[in-house]
Protein backbone atom coordinates (compact mmCIF):
# COMPACT_ATOMS: atom_id res chain seq x y z
CA UNK A 1 0.00 0.00 0.00
CA UNK A 2 2.69 2.36 0.56
CA UNK A 3 4.26 1.37 -2.42
CA UNK A 4 1.36 2.47 -4.34
CA UNK A 5 0.66 5.23 -2.30
CA UNK A 6 4.15 6.42 -3.52
CA UNK A 7 3.47 6.07 -6.76
CA UNK A 8 0.38 7.99 -6.98
CA UNK A 9 1.92 10.73 -4.73
CA UNK A 10 4.72 11.34 -7.53
CA UNK A 11 2.60 10.52 -10.10
CA UNK A 12 0.75 13.51 -8.94
CA UNK A 13 3.41 16.01 -8.68
CA UNK A 14 4.26 15.15 -12.78
CA UNK A 15 2.84 17.76 -14.89
CA UNK A 16 -0.19 16.15 -17.26
CA UNK A 17 2.14 17.52 -20.27
CA UNK A 18 4.67 14.84 -19.49
CA UNK A 19 1.85 12.57 -18.69
CA UNK A 20 0.25 13.11 -22.14
CA UNK A 21 3.50 12.48 -23.45
CA UNK A 22 4.63 9.41 -21.66
CA UNK A 23 1.18 8.10 -22.26
CA UNK A 24 0.81 8.82 -26.47
CA UNK A 25 4.72 7.49 -26.16
CA UNK A 26 3.51 4.12 -24.13
CA UNK A 27 0.60 3.54 -26.47
CA UNK A 28 2.80 3.75 -29.72
CA UNK A 29 5.37 1.33 -28.04
CA UNK A 30 2.73 -1.18 -27.60
CA UNK A 31 0.90 -0.80 -31.22
CA UNK A 32 4.49 -0.58 -32.27
CA UNK A 33 4.80 -4.60 -30.37
CA UNK A 34 1.77 -5.55 -31.04
CA UNK A 35 2.56 -5.02 -35.05
CA UNK A 36 6.01 -6.58 -35.08
CA UNK A 37 5.19 -9.53 -33.20
CA UNK A 38 1.72 -9.80 -35.47
CA UNK A 39 4.21 -9.78 -38.80
CA UNK A 40 6.63 -12.14 -37.28
CA UNK A 41 3.73 -14.67 -36.70
CA UNK A 42 2.16 -14.22 -40.27
CA UNK A 43 5.66 -15.00 -41.53
CA UNK A 44 6.12 -17.71 -39.11
CA UNK A 45 2.34 -19.32 -40.26
CA UNK A 46 3.48 -17.96 -44.15
CA UNK A 47 6.61 -20.80 -43.80
CA UNK A 48 4.93 -23.58 -42.17
CA UNK A 49 1.86 -23.00 -44.90
CA UNK A 50 4.23 -22.91 -47.79
CA UNK A 51 5.79 -26.23 -46.14
CA UNK A 52 2.56 -27.78 -45.55
CA UNK A 53 1.72 -27.35 -49.45
CA UNK A 54 4.81 -28.41 -50.45
CA UNK A 55 4.46 -31.54 -48.58
CA UNK A 56 0.73 -32.29 -49.71
CA UNK A 57 2.40 -31.39 -53.89
CA UNK A 58 4.83 -34.22 -52.92
CA UNK A 59 2.23 -36.82 -51.42
CA UNK A 60 0.04 -36.41 -54.36
CA UNK A 61 3.00 -37.17 -56.73
CA UNK A 62 3.90 -40.41 -54.51
CA UNK A 63 0.55 -41.28 -54.61
CA UNK A 64 0.12 -40.39 -58.41
CA UNK A 65 3.85 -42.91 -59.19
CA UNK A 66 1.58 -45.61 -57.03
CA UNK A 67 -1.34 -45.25 -59.79
CA UNK A 68 0.72 -45.18 -62.28
CA UNK A 69 2.39 -48.42 -61.05
CA UNK A 70 -0.73 -50.08 -60.56
CA UNK A 71 -1.82 -49.50 -64.14
CA UNK A 72 1.98 -50.68 -64.93
CA UNK A 73 1.56 -53.99 -63.00
CA UNK A 74 -1.86 -54.22 -64.61
CA UNK A 75 -1.15 -53.63 -68.03
CA UNK A 76 1.64 -56.09 -67.60
CA UNK A 77 -0.31 -59.05 -66.04
CA UNK A 78 -3.05 -58.64 -69.18
CA UNK A 79 0.14 -58.65 -71.79
CA UNK A 80 1.40 -61.78 -69.85
CA UNK A 81 -1.19 -64.15 -71.69
CA UNK A 82 -1.10 -62.51 -75.18
CA UNK A 83 1.47 -60.48 -78.03
CA UNK A 84 3.00 -57.51 -77.33
CA UNK A 85 2.02 -54.85 -80.08
CA UNK A 86 3.32 -51.84 -81.10
CA UNK A 87 1.15 -49.62 -78.95
CA UNK A 88 2.17 -51.55 -75.42
CA UNK A 89 5.55 -50.90 -76.19
CA UNK A 90 4.68 -47.25 -76.65
CA UNK A 91 3.04 -47.56 -73.50
CA UNK A 92 5.91 -49.22 -71.29
CA UNK A 93 8.03 -46.73 -72.76
CA UNK A 94 6.10 -43.57 -71.59
CA UNK A 95 5.12 -45.01 -68.40
CA UNK A 96 8.74 -45.38 -67.78
CA UNK A 97 9.40 -42.12 -68.42
CA UNK A 98 6.77 -40.75 -66.50
CA UNK A 99 8.09 -42.92 -63.77
CA UNK A 100 11.30 -41.30 -64.46
CA UNK A 101 9.57 -37.54 -64.44
CA UNK A 102 7.93 -38.47 -61.47
CA UNK A 103 11.16 -39.76 -59.49
CA UNK A 104 13.09 -36.20 -60.65
CA UNK A 105 9.82 -34.15 -58.96
CA UNK A 106 9.60 -36.64 -56.15
CA UNK A 107 13.46 -36.09 -55.62
CA UNK A 108 12.82 -32.36 -56.02
CA UNK A 109 9.97 -32.22 -53.60
CA UNK A 110 11.88 -33.84 -51.00
CA UNK A 111 13.20 -31.00 -48.45
CA UNK A 112 16.64 -32.85 -47.68
CA UNK A 113 14.95 -35.03 -45.21
CA UNK A 114 17.95 -37.91 -44.66
CA UNK A 115 15.46 -40.83 -44.18
CA UNK A 116 13.39 -39.93 -47.21
CA UNK A 117 16.38 -39.65 -49.60
CA UNK A 118 17.39 -42.65 -48.44
CA UNK A 119 14.43 -44.65 -49.29
CA UNK A 120 14.34 -42.50 -52.70
CA UNK A 121 17.69 -43.47 -53.58
CA UNK A 122 16.70 -47.18 -53.07
CA UNK A 123 13.50 -46.60 -55.15
CA UNK A 124 15.93 -45.41 -57.80
CA UNK A 125 18.13 -47.98 -58.72
CA UNK A 126 15.30 -50.51 -58.45
CA UNK A 127 13.60 -48.44 -61.32
CA UNK A 128 16.44 -48.16 -63.25
CA UNK A 129 17.46 -51.90 -63.29
CA UNK A 130 14.09 -52.28 -64.59
CA UNK A 131 13.67 -49.54 -66.74
CA UNK A 132 13.80 -50.03 -70.82
CA UNK A 133 16.89 -48.77 -72.89
CA UNK A 134 16.51 -45.77 -74.90
CA UNK A 135 16.80 -48.39 -78.56
CA UNK A 136 13.98 -50.22 -77.34
CA UNK A 137 11.19 -48.41 -76.31
CA UNK A 138 10.11 -47.08 -80.06
CA UNK A 139 10.88 -50.43 -81.56
CA UNK A 140 7.96 -52.88 -81.70
CA UNK A 141 9.38 -55.68 -79.19
CA UNK A 142 8.99 -59.90 -79.89
CA UNK A 143 7.34 -61.90 -77.16
CA UNK A 144 10.74 -63.29 -76.35
CA UNK A 145 11.50 -59.40 -75.23
CA UNK A 146 8.79 -59.68 -72.78
CA UNK A 147 10.81 -60.63 -69.63
CA UNK A 148 13.03 -57.22 -70.46
CA UNK A 149 10.05 -55.35 -69.83
CA UNK A 150 8.46 -57.09 -67.26
CA UNK A 151 8.92 -55.75 -63.88
CA UNK A 152 8.68 -58.75 -61.40
CA UNK A 153 6.66 -58.86 -58.45
CA UNK A 154 9.01 -58.40 -55.55
CA UNK A 155 10.80 -55.73 -57.71
CA UNK A 156 6.82 -54.21 -57.70
CA UNK A 157 6.93 -54.79 -54.00
CA UNK A 158 10.02 -53.17 -53.06
CA UNK A 159 8.93 -49.71 -55.28
CA UNK A 160 5.66 -50.00 -53.02
CA UNK A 161 7.76 -50.43 -49.93
CA UNK A 162 9.75 -47.82 -50.78
CA UNK A 163 6.81 -45.71 -51.92
CA UNK A 164 5.21 -46.52 -48.77
CA UNK A 165 7.63 -45.51 -46.80
CA UNK A 166 8.76 -42.06 -48.25
CA UNK A 167 4.66 -41.24 -47.67
CA UNK A 168 4.69 -42.32 -44.45
CA UNK A 169 7.64 -40.39 -43.67
CA UNK A 170 6.17 -37.09 -45.25
CA UNK A 171 2.83 -37.92 -43.75
CA UNK A 172 4.29 -37.55 -40.72
CA UNK A 173 6.24 -34.42 -41.54
CA UNK A 174 2.68 -33.05 -42.77
CA UNK A 175 1.35 -33.74 -39.24
CA UNK A 176 4.09 -32.03 -37.45
CA UNK A 177 3.72 -29.47 -40.11
CA UNK A 178 0.39 -29.32 -39.29
CA UNK A 179 0.46 -29.30 -35.85
CA UNK A 180 3.54 -26.23 -35.51
CA UNK A 181 0.69 -24.39 -37.84
CA UNK A 182 -1.70 -24.68 -35.08
CA UNK A 183 0.89 -23.96 -32.13
CA UNK A 184 1.80 -21.06 -33.84
CA UNK A 185 -1.51 -19.85 -34.43
CA UNK A 186 -2.52 -20.82 -30.91
CA UNK A 187 0.29 -18.69 -29.56
CA UNK A 188 -0.46 -15.85 -32.04
CA UNK A 189 -4.04 -15.59 -30.83
CA UNK A 190 -2.42 -15.77 -27.32
CA UNK A 191 0.54 -13.16 -27.30
CA UNK A 192 -2.41 -10.66 -29.73
CA UNK A 193 -5.02 -11.29 -26.63
CA UNK A 194 -2.22 -10.59 -24.18
CA UNK A 195 -0.62 -7.45 -25.71
CA UNK A 196 -4.37 -6.17 -26.45
CA UNK A 197 -5.09 -6.63 -22.79
CA UNK A 198 -1.46 -4.98 -22.10
CA UNK A 199 -2.63 -2.18 -24.13
CA UNK A 200 -6.01 -1.86 -22.78
CA UNK A 201 -4.95 -1.95 -19.62
CA UNK A 202 -2.05 0.84 -20.08
CA UNK A 203 -4.60 2.63 -22.11
CA UNK A 204 -6.87 2.55 -18.94
CA UNK A 205 -4.36 3.35 -16.79
CA UNK A 206 -3.22 5.88 -18.41
CA UNK A 207 -7.06 7.33 -19.34
CA UNK A 208 -7.40 6.77 -15.72
CA UNK A 209 -4.24 9.32 -14.24
CA UNK A 210 -5.58 11.76 -17.28
CA UNK A 211 -9.30 11.85 -16.13
CA UNK A 212 -8.25 12.47 -12.46
CA UNK A 213 -5.74 15.36 -13.79
CA UNK A 214 -8.37 16.62 -15.89
CA UNK A 215 -11.01 16.34 -12.61
CA UNK A 216 -8.39 17.57 -10.25
CA UNK A 217 -7.70 20.55 -12.76
CA UNK A 218 -11.10 21.20 -13.58
CA UNK A 219 -11.77 21.61 -9.87
CA UNK A 220 -8.68 23.81 -9.64
CA UNK A 221 -9.90 25.75 -12.92
CA UNK A 222 -13.35 26.27 -10.56
CA UNK A 223 -10.77 27.11 -7.19
CA UNK A 224 -8.85 29.89 -9.18
CA UNK A 225 -12.28 31.31 -10.85
CA UNK A 226 -13.81 31.46 -7.79
CA UNK A 227 -10.10 32.74 -6.35
CA UNK A 228 -10.16 35.31 -9.26
CA UNK A 229 -13.49 36.44 -8.66
CA UNK A 230 -13.00 37.58 -5.11
CA UNK A 231 -9.50 38.98 -5.87
CA UNK A 232 -11.33 41.08 -8.65
CA UNK A 233 -13.55 42.18 -5.94
CA UNK A 234 -11.07 43.13 -3.84
CA UNK A 235 -8.94 45.03 -6.07
CA UNK A 236 -11.62 46.61 -7.57
CA UNK A 237 -12.22 47.78 -3.88
CA UNK A 238 -9.06 49.30 -3.51
CA UNK A 239 -8.62 53.77 -3.99
CA UNK A 240 -5.54 52.85 -5.90
CA UNK A 241 -5.17 52.18 -8.89
CA UNK A 242 -3.93 47.94 -10.22
CA UNK A 243 -3.23 46.72 -13.70
CA UNK A 244 -1.57 43.42 -15.26
CA UNK A 245 0.15 43.68 -18.30
CA UNK A 246 1.48 40.93 -20.11
CA UNK A 247 5.01 40.36 -22.46
CA UNK A 248 3.61 42.74 -24.97
CA UNK A 249 3.10 45.46 -22.48
CA UNK A 250 -0.74 45.44 -22.99
CA UNK A 251 -3.34 45.42 -20.53
CA UNK A 252 -4.50 42.50 -19.41
CA UNK A 253 -6.70 43.32 -15.81
CA UNK A 254 -7.29 46.80 -14.62
CA UNK A 255 -9.32 47.96 -11.73
CA UNK A 256 -12.57 49.89 -11.18
CA UNK A 257 -10.72 53.17 -9.86
CA UNK A 258 -8.02 52.68 -13.03
CA UNK A 259 -11.02 53.02 -14.93
CA UNK A 260 -12.67 55.29 -13.03
CA UNK A 261 -10.19 57.43 -13.15
CA UNK A 262 -8.89 57.62 -16.79
CA UNK A 263 -12.30 57.47 -18.10
CA UNK A 264 -12.18 54.56 -19.98
CA UNK A 265 -14.22 51.05 -20.43
CA UNK A 266 -12.91 47.93 -19.65
CA UNK A 267 -13.55 46.66 -23.01
CA UNK A 268 -11.51 49.54 -25.07
CA UNK A 269 -8.73 49.12 -22.13
CA UNK A 270 -8.17 45.22 -22.50
CA UNK A 271 -5.64 43.67 -24.79
CA UNK A 272 -4.74 47.05 -25.51
CA UNK A 273 -2.22 49.70 -24.56
CA UNK A 274 -2.56 53.18 -22.85
CA UNK A 275 -1.52 55.49 -25.66
CA UNK A 276 -5.05 56.53 -26.50
CA UNK A 277 -5.62 57.71 -22.99
CA UNK A 278 -2.07 59.62 -21.87
CA UNK A 279 -0.49 62.35 -23.26
CA UNK A 280 1.80 61.27 -26.07
CA UNK A 281 5.25 62.04 -23.53
CA UNK A 282 3.33 59.81 -20.61
CA UNK A 283 2.79 57.03 -22.82
CA UNK A 284 6.64 56.77 -23.53
CA UNK A 285 7.81 57.20 -20.82
CA UNK A 286 5.29 54.43 -18.74
CA UNK A 287 6.68 52.37 -21.89
CA UNK A 288 10.04 52.74 -21.00
CA UNK A 289 9.46 51.92 -17.42
CA UNK A 290 7.76 48.72 -18.45
CA UNK A 291 10.67 47.67 -21.17
CA UNK A 292 12.92 48.40 -17.85
CA UNK A 293 11.55 46.06 -15.87
CA UNK A 294 10.53 43.31 -18.48
CA UNK A 295 14.42 43.74 -19.51
CA UNK A 296 16.20 44.28 -15.63
CA UNK A 297 13.37 41.85 -14.47
CA UNK A 298 13.64 44.13 -11.25
CA UNK A 299 10.80 46.07 -9.57
CA UNK A 300 10.83 50.27 -9.72
CA UNK A 301 9.42 52.03 -6.26
CA UNK A 302 7.90 55.05 -5.25
CA UNK A 303 8.20 57.25 -8.69
CA UNK A 304 6.05 59.97 -8.55
CA UNK A 305 4.72 61.54 -12.06
CA UNK A 306 2.38 64.01 -13.17
CA UNK A 307 0.46 62.56 -16.05
CA UNK A 308 -2.23 64.13 -18.41
CA UNK A 309 -5.21 62.26 -18.73
CA UNK A 310 -7.27 62.38 -21.72
CA UNK A 311 -5.74 65.82 -22.44
CA UNK A 312 -8.59 67.52 -20.01
CA UNK A 313 -6.44 67.37 -17.24
CA UNK A 314 -3.21 66.84 -14.70
CA UNK A 315 -2.49 64.77 -12.29
CA UNK A 316 0.08 63.69 -9.68
CA UNK A 317 0.53 59.51 -8.97
CA UNK A 318 2.75 57.70 -7.10
CA UNK A 319 3.76 54.56 -9.32
CA UNK A 320 5.19 50.90 -8.14
CA UNK A 321 5.76 47.92 -10.67
CA UNK A 322 7.43 45.00 -10.88
CA UNK A 323 7.60 42.00 -13.40
CA UNK A 324 5.51 38.66 -12.58
CA UNK A 325 6.65 35.34 -12.68
CA UNK A 326 5.14 32.20 -12.88
CA UNK A 327 5.57 28.80 -11.08
CA UNK A 328 8.49 27.65 -13.15
CA UNK A 329 10.32 31.56 -12.93
CA UNK A 330 9.42 32.05 -16.21
CA UNK A 331 8.36 36.33 -16.64
CA UNK A 332 4.70 36.45 -17.32
CA UNK A 333 4.16 39.89 -17.42
CA UNK A 334 3.68 43.40 -14.98
CA UNK A 335 1.79 44.04 -12.11
CA UNK A 336 1.31 47.90 -11.14
CA UNK A 337 0.29 50.22 -8.64
CA UNK A 338 -0.37 53.85 -9.09
CA UNK A 339 -1.78 55.73 -5.99
CA UNK A 340 -3.34 59.30 -7.03
CA UNK A 341 -1.03 61.92 -4.81
CA UNK A 342 -3.09 65.35 -6.78
CA UNK A 343 -4.38 66.28 -3.74
CA UNK A 344 -1.09 65.82 -1.57
CA UNK A 345 0.84 67.45 -4.00
CA UNK A 346 -1.38 70.33 -4.07
CA UNK A 347 -1.27 70.56 -0.08
CA UNK A 348 2.32 70.36 -0.03
CA UNK A 349 2.24 73.29 -3.03
CA UNK A 350 0.00 75.09 -0.37
CA UNK A 351 2.29 74.38 2.28
CA UNK A 352 5.45 75.18 0.60
CA UNK A 353 3.28 78.31 -0.58
CA UNK A 354 2.57 79.15 2.95
CA UNK A 355 6.03 78.67 4.38
CA UNK A 356 7.46 80.95 1.84
CA UNK A 357 4.49 83.47 2.61
CA UNK A 358 5.49 83.20 6.37
CA UNK A 359 8.59 83.57 5.67
CA UNK A 360 8.55 86.51 4.04
CA UNK A 361 6.01 87.93 6.38
CA UNK A 362 8.61 87.10 9.06
CA UNK A 363 11.04 89.24 7.01
CA UNK A 364 8.36 92.21 6.68
CA UNK A 365 7.41 92.04 10.29
CA UNK A 366 11.53 91.85 11.36
CA UNK A 367 11.57 94.89 9.07
CA UNK A 368 8.80 96.85 10.22
CA UNK A 369 10.41 96.53 13.37
CA UNK A 370 13.22 97.67 12.54
CA UNK A 371 12.10 100.64 11.06
CA UNK A 372 9.93 101.69 13.88
CA UNK A 373 13.06 100.93 16.26
CA UNK A 374 15.82 102.75 14.24
CA UNK A 375 14.41 104.66 11.10
CA UNK A 376 11.43 106.36 12.72
CA UNK A 377 13.04 106.40 16.47
CA UNK A 378 16.11 108.20 15.33
CA UNK A 379 14.54 110.84 13.67
CA UNK A 380 12.34 111.66 16.24
CA UNK A 381 15.07 111.87 18.91
CA UNK A 382 16.38 114.68 16.74
CA UNK A 383 13.43 116.57 16.43
CA UNK A 384 13.03 116.19 20.66
CA UNK A 385 16.86 117.85 21.02
CA UNK A 386 15.97 120.62 18.45
CA UNK A 387 12.53 121.24 20.13
CA UNK A 388 13.79 121.07 23.82
CA UNK A 389 16.78 123.58 22.72
CA UNK A 390 14.27 125.86 21.81
CA UNK A 391 11.74 125.54 24.70
CA UNK A 392 14.80 126.03 27.33
CA UNK A 393 17.23 128.96 25.31
CA UNK A 394 14.47 130.17 23.14
CA UNK A 395 15.30 133.65 24.38
CA UNK A 396 19.39 133.21 24.26
CA UNK A 397 19.29 131.63 20.78
CA UNK A 398 19.70 133.95 17.81
CA UNK A 399 17.71 134.37 15.21
CA UNK A 400 20.01 132.57 12.44
CA UNK A 401 19.88 130.08 15.05
CA UNK A 402 16.49 129.88 15.68
CA UNK A 403 15.66 129.43 11.64
CA UNK A 404 18.52 126.98 11.29
CA UNK A 405 16.71 124.65 14.27
CA UNK A 406 13.22 124.91 12.54
CA UNK A 407 14.89 124.29 8.76
CA UNK A 408 16.08 120.98 10.56
CA UNK A 409 13.18 120.21 11.93
CA UNK A 410 10.95 120.72 8.52
CA UNK A 411 14.00 118.64 6.87
CA UNK A 412 13.31 116.12 9.63
CA UNK A 413 9.83 116.09 9.28
CA UNK A 414 9.45 115.67 5.20
CA UNK A 415 12.18 112.71 5.67
CA UNK A 416 9.60 111.34 8.21
CA UNK A 417 6.46 112.15 6.12
CA UNK A 418 8.19 110.50 3.10
CA UNK A 419 9.31 107.13 5.08
CA UNK A 420 5.66 107.09 6.77
CA UNK A 421 4.30 107.41 2.87
CA UNK A 422 6.86 104.86 1.87
CA UNK A 423 5.62 102.32 4.64
CA UNK A 424 1.97 103.17 4.15
CA UNK A 425 2.54 102.17 0.47
CA UNK A 426 4.71 99.05 1.13
CA UNK A 427 2.31 97.72 3.83
CA UNK A 428 -1.04 98.39 1.39
CA UNK A 429 0.96 96.05 -1.06
CA UNK A 430 1.95 93.56 0.84
CA UNK A 431 -1.92 93.68 1.99
CA UNK A 432 -2.93 93.60 -1.71
CA UNK A 433 -4.84 96.50 -1.05
CA UNK A 434 -3.18 98.59 -4.35
CA UNK A 435 -5.49 99.45 -6.80
CA UNK A 436 -3.68 99.74 -10.44
CA UNK A 437 -5.87 102.05 -12.91
CA UNK A 438 -3.38 102.73 -15.70
CA UNK A 439 -4.42 105.32 -18.22
CA UNK A 440 -2.76 108.19 -20.58
CA UNK A 441 -0.09 109.99 -18.11
CA UNK A 442 2.21 112.80 -18.98
CA UNK A 443 5.18 112.04 -17.89
CA UNK A 444 6.77 115.76 -17.75
CA UNK A 445 3.64 116.78 -15.62
CA UNK A 446 5.08 113.73 -13.40
CA UNK A 447 8.19 115.03 -13.32
CA UNK A 448 7.98 118.37 -12.50
CA UNK A 449 5.34 117.93 -9.91
CA UNK A 450 8.14 115.52 -8.09
CA UNK A 451 10.59 118.14 -8.60
CA UNK A 452 8.71 121.19 -6.83
CA UNK A 453 7.95 118.48 -4.18
CA UNK A 454 11.79 117.91 -3.20
CA UNK A 455 12.83 121.20 -4.53
CA UNK A 456 13.83 122.56 -0.62
CA UNK A 457 15.50 119.18 -0.10
CA UNK A 458 17.80 119.63 -3.43
CA UNK A 459 18.69 123.34 -2.24
CA UNK A 460 19.32 122.45 1.29
CA UNK A 461 22.30 120.39 -0.29
CA UNK A 462 22.77 122.72 -3.65
CA UNK A 463 21.63 120.28 -6.04
CA UNK A 464 20.10 120.58 -9.20
CA UNK A 465 17.25 118.64 -10.70
CA UNK A 466 17.39 118.61 -14.56
CA UNK A 467 14.07 117.42 -16.29
CA UNK A 468 15.28 116.41 -19.78
CA UNK A 469 11.81 115.04 -20.87
CA UNK A 470 9.74 116.84 -23.90
CA UNK A 471 6.25 117.45 -23.27
CA UNK A 472 5.13 115.07 -25.94
CA UNK A 473 6.13 112.01 -24.17
CA UNK A 474 2.65 110.07 -22.94
CA UNK A 475 2.44 106.63 -21.60
CA UNK A 476 0.01 104.20 -20.23
CA UNK A 477 -0.01 103.67 -16.75
CA UNK A 478 -1.21 104.24 -12.90
CA UNK A 479 -0.60 108.12 -12.54
CA UNK A 480 0.13 108.13 -8.58
CA UNK A 481 2.23 104.51 -9.12
CA UNK A 482 4.75 106.54 -11.80
CA UNK A 483 4.64 109.14 -9.59
CA UNK A 484 5.43 107.19 -6.51
CA UNK A 485 8.47 105.74 -8.48
CA UNK A 486 9.80 108.58 -9.85
CA UNK A 487 9.66 110.41 -6.16
CA UNK A 488 12.03 107.38 -4.76
CA UNK A 489 14.73 107.55 -7.30
CA UNK A 490 15.05 111.41 -7.29
CA UNK A 491 14.44 111.18 -3.71
CA UNK A 492 17.56 108.41 -3.15
CA UNK A 493 19.37 110.36 -5.82
CA UNK A 494 19.53 113.34 -3.96
CA UNK A 495 20.39 111.38 -0.83
CA UNK A 496 23.38 109.63 -2.49
CA UNK A 497 24.51 112.92 -4.38
CA UNK A 498 27.17 115.02 -2.56
CA UNK A 499 26.42 119.19 -2.61
CA UNK A 500 26.40 120.79 -5.51
CA UNK A 501 26.20 117.77 -7.29
CA UNK A 502 22.76 116.97 -10.36
CA UNK A 503 20.27 114.75 -10.99
CA UNK A 504 19.13 114.32 -14.55
CA UNK A 505 15.71 112.23 -15.49
CA UNK A 506 16.25 111.32 -19.17
CA UNK A 507 13.27 109.49 -22.03
CA UNK A 508 14.73 106.64 -24.81
CA UNK A 509 11.97 105.91 -27.18
CA UNK A 510 11.91 102.55 -27.52
CA UNK A 511 9.41 101.17 -29.64
CA UNK A 512 6.07 100.42 -27.89
CA UNK A 513 7.88 101.22 -24.66
CA UNK A 514 9.72 104.36 -23.05
CA UNK A 515 12.73 103.86 -21.04
CA UNK A 516 13.19 106.38 -18.37
CA UNK A 517 16.47 106.97 -16.57
CA UNK A 518 16.97 108.87 -13.26
CA UNK A 519 20.98 109.53 -12.93
CA UNK A 520 23.08 111.29 -10.19
CA UNK A 521 26.91 111.98 -10.51
CA UNK A 522 26.93 110.55 -6.34
CA UNK A 523 28.24 108.15 -4.36
CA UNK A 524 27.90 104.99 -6.60
CA UNK A 525 27.31 101.08 -5.33
CA UNK A 526 29.71 98.12 -5.72
CA UNK A 527 28.49 95.14 -7.44
CA UNK A 528 27.82 93.10 -4.14
CA UNK A 529 25.39 96.47 -3.46
CA UNK A 530 23.78 96.15 -6.75
CA UNK A 531 23.10 92.28 -6.64
CA UNK A 532 21.20 92.54 -2.89
CA UNK A 533 19.34 96.27 -4.54
CA UNK A 534 15.73 94.88 -5.40
CA UNK A 535 15.95 91.27 -2.91
CA UNK A 536 13.54 91.74 0.07
CA UNK A 537 15.37 89.52 2.85
CA UNK A 538 19.21 91.16 1.79
CA UNK A 539 17.67 95.25 2.07
CA UNK A 540 20.85 96.94 3.14
CA UNK A 541 20.60 100.81 3.68
CA UNK A 542 23.66 102.95 4.17
CA UNK A 543 23.53 106.74 4.89
CA UNK A 544 23.41 109.74 2.66
CA UNK A 545 25.94 111.81 1.95
CA UNK A 546 24.56 114.20 5.00
CA UNK A 547 23.84 111.27 7.04
CA UNK A 548 20.23 111.06 5.77
CA UNK A 549 18.75 107.71 6.94
CA UNK A 550 17.12 105.18 4.48
CA UNK A 551 15.21 102.01 5.00
CA UNK A 552 14.96 100.43 1.42
CA UNK A 553 11.64 100.42 0.91
CA UNK A 554 11.86 102.73 -1.87
CA UNK A 555 13.17 100.58 -4.36
CA UNK A 556 11.40 97.49 -3.25
CA UNK A 557 8.24 99.14 -3.87
CA UNK A 558 9.59 100.96 -7.28
CA UNK A 559 10.03 97.48 -8.01
CA UNK A 560 6.40 96.06 -7.47
CA UNK A 561 4.71 99.23 -9.27
CA UNK A 562 7.24 98.81 -12.05
CA UNK A 563 6.19 95.22 -12.81
CA UNK A 564 2.68 95.94 -11.73
CA UNK A 565 2.50 98.42 -15.09
CA UNK A 566 4.20 95.82 -17.20
CA UNK A 567 7.62 96.80 -17.19
CA UNK A 568 10.86 96.29 -15.57
CA UNK A 569 14.00 97.93 -13.64
CA UNK A 570 17.75 97.89 -13.49
CA UNK A 571 20.19 100.16 -12.30
CA UNK A 572 24.28 100.95 -13.70
CA UNK A 573 26.47 101.73 -11.25
CA UNK A 574 30.06 102.18 -10.31
CA UNK A 575 31.33 102.73 -7.06
CA UNK A 576 32.50 106.46 -6.35
CA UNK A 577 31.07 107.59 -10.08
CA UNK A 578 27.26 107.73 -9.64
CA UNK A 579 24.63 105.51 -10.23
CA UNK A 580 21.90 105.44 -13.25
CA UNK A 581 18.38 103.72 -12.60
CA UNK A 582 16.57 102.60 -15.51
CA UNK A 583 12.57 101.55 -15.96
CA UNK A 584 10.43 100.53 -18.76
CA UNK A 585 6.97 101.99 -19.23
CA UNK A 586 4.58 101.21 -21.89
CA UNK A 587 3.97 103.97 -24.38
CA UNK A 588 0.16 106.02 -24.49
CA UNK A 589 -2.26 106.33 -27.81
Amino acid sequence: MKILKSFFDIQDKIPVEKKLSFGFGLSITVVIMFSVFWFHSKLELHKTSELIVENSKLRVSIHMLISSLNQLEAKQNRSFFRAISKEDSLYYSNTFNYIKSSMNNIELLIDNDPLSLKYLDSLKSVIQYHSLTSAGIFSLLKQNDLNKLRIKDRAFRQIYGYLSAIDRNEEKKSFDYALKFQNLSDKSIYIQILLLVIFVLTLSIFFGFTIKDVKKRRDLAAKVSESQKKLKTIIDAAPEIIFVKGLDKKFELVNSSYLRIFDVDEQNIIGKDNSSILSKADYLEAKKEDEQILKGKKEIKNIERLITINIKEAKWFKINKAPIFDEYNNLTGIVGIMTDITEIKEYETALKNSKEELSKLIVQKDKLFSIIAHDLRSPFSGLLGFSELLLEDFDNISTSEKVLYISNINSSLKNLLSLIDNLLTWARLNLDKVNHEPKIISLDSIINSVFRSLAIVAKNKNIILKNNVSSNHNAYADPDMIETIIRNLVSNAIKYTNEKGEVNINIADKGNNLTVSVEDNGLGMSLEMINNLFKDDTQETTSGTNGEIGTGLGLLICKEFVEMNGGIIWVESEFGKGSKFYFTISKGG
